[in-house]
């Protein structure tokens, strides 16, 4: 489905930092963000689909693929410095006010968008975002954080410590994902997952990486939401999900059977349709 997304185009947002981005289709901007292994490749089941009804663009984040920025000048990377990336991007290609998709880190960043520069933002499609704060809101989700802190977070920073950037990686990814989720996956797939090891150690390597979101901040969040959760992610995923249905109960809410954490690559065709379904009521 990867050749699905067209040739990527680049663009330089600020002295020395570029992304790449695939567009298609015209109407209404709507703006996919991948998660912590992904790139604007990742897109494939969701760009020629979407793109028959908006003006859709998918973006590589700014230390993924084919992005050749110098992750080494950004010790302290954040949701933040991807929100200004995101709203920078939206500027040049005058696509604002967007629908933002985003999926786990990417769901992360549209929403830190929508807090800090809500004119860019039309609509919110919010695919487990991994505000960790979150799960504090619900029985359980407290020691649910703080394993993941400890068995994932702690653990991929000592193997990156020690030079074993493979291995930490694959810690990381399987903290987020599961180990069947990593594990399972075809050879073809893994390789190319794991070829953005530089967003997984920019975001691994910083203390800046998992930062709250201000509670009253996220309620007063008035753009038109769609939260998407899979029925077999992590418990601290779900936890999460829990927490952000209790602060944004204006939010339109749906689990999908047969679904970790990546529903959009795990069942593209039920995301498809409630992506869609959701932004068609947007203009009625």
């Amino acid at each position: 489905m990867i050749g699905s997304v067209a040739d990527p185009r680049r663009v330089e947002i600020e002295a020395g930092v570029e992304l790449h981005y695939s567009e298609a289709g015209s109407g209404v901007p709507l703006v996919l963000i991948h998660g912590l292994t992904g790139d604007l490749g990742s897109w494939g089941a969701q760009m020629p689909v979407f793109a028959r009804h908006y003006r859709t663009i998918a973006y590589s984040r700014r230390f993924s693929r084919p992005n050749q920025n110098d992750r080494a000048a950004s010790p302290e990377h954040s949701v933040w410095v991807e929100a200004e990336d995101l709203a920078a991007l939206l500027k040049h290609l005058d696509a604002a006010p967007a629908i933002l998709v985003g999926s786990s880190y990417g769901a992360y960043t549209a929403l830190a968008l929508a807090m800090r520069q809500p004119a860019l933002v039309r609509a919110l499609v919010l695919c487990e975002p991994p505000v960790m704060a979150w799960a504090d809101l619900v029985d359980g989700g407290r020691s649910q954080r703080e394993a993941f802190e400890r068995d994932v977070v702690e653990a991929a920073r000592r193997a990156y410590a020690r030079g074993d950037d493979g291995e930490a990686a694959q810690i990381y990814a399987r903290g987020v994902m599961g180990q069947f989720a990593v594990d399972g996956l075809p050879e073809s797939v893994r390789a190319r997952r794991f070829s953005n090891g530089d967003a997984i150690k920019a975001l691994a390597l910083s203390r800046r990486e998992f930062l709250p979101l201000d509670l009253e901040q996220t309620r007063a969040i008035k753009h038109p939401t769609l939260l998407i959760s899979g029925a077999d992610t992590r418990p601290l995923f779900a936890s999460i999900y829990r927490g952000a249905r209790s602060l944004m109960p204006h939010a339109d809410a749906v689990c999908v059977p047969g679904a970790g954490h990546s529903v959009y690559r795990e069942q593209p065709d039920v995301f498809n349709s409630l992506a869609l379904e959701f932004c068609a009521r947007l203009s009625r």
